[in-house]
């Protein structure tokens, strides 16, 4: 009887609309306080490929879902390579005429990484970045991998440090990088 209450007052907890400005429950179970979550990127997992070299990777698969600040990035690493890491909001400055486009809106610094997954908080190990609804996220890493697939999804790539980067035409190739970014509006 105990057991059947608890499941009951679970599944009417789960069922009540949650009011704007509430403490409410996201993804992995993690507290949250105001504002609607924004999720931007793919889930940062162990994938059975990856993508390396001194390059910047935007994950086309999952824009960011609202506008307001990132606040939590995630990433699987398959290599550490050089410990030059930065991850950077996206956006296409002429998404009709030059769709392969893009202009780094905001980045963090480096972020010192270990290979498997990576959990970067902010404030503490980067300042929240900016995103608006439609951005993308991506990644700059010099010598280092980040898991990927090669067989689904929309990424674009270009060699070098891109995370200042301005109306820069990159290239666009099939993949799923493992970087997520959440946070609030």
């Amino acid at each position: 009887m105990r057991k059947y209450l608890l499941c009951l007052c679970a599944v009417l907890l789960m069922a009540a609309p949650a009011r704007a400005g509430s403490t409410h429950l996201i993804g992995s179970g993690v507290a949250s306080g105001g504002g609607e979550t924004i999720t931007i990127g793919s889930e940062a997992s162990d994938r059975p490929a990856y993508t390396g070299g001194n390059e910047t990777d935007i994950d086309g698969n999952a824009t960011a879902s609202g506008t307001g600040t990132i606040t939590q990035i995630k990433m699987f690493v398959h290599a550490v390579g050089d410990d030059n890491w930065k991850v950077g909001i996206f956006y296409r400055p002429d998404a009709g005429g030059a769709p392969n486009n893009f202009t780094c809106r905001d980045a963090t610094g480096n972020l010192d990484v270990d290979t498997g997954l990576n959990t970067f908080n902010a404030p503490g190990d980067f300042t929240a970045l900016s995103v608006v609804e439609g951005d993308f996220i991506g990644v700059f890493f010099n010598g280092g991998s980040i898991d990927a697939t090669g067989s689904a999804g929309t990424n674009w790539w270009l060699a070098g440090d891109q995370t200042a980067c301005e109306d820069t035409e990159f290239s666009a190739y099939t993949s799923v990088l493992s970087l997520y970014g959440e946070g609030s509006e």
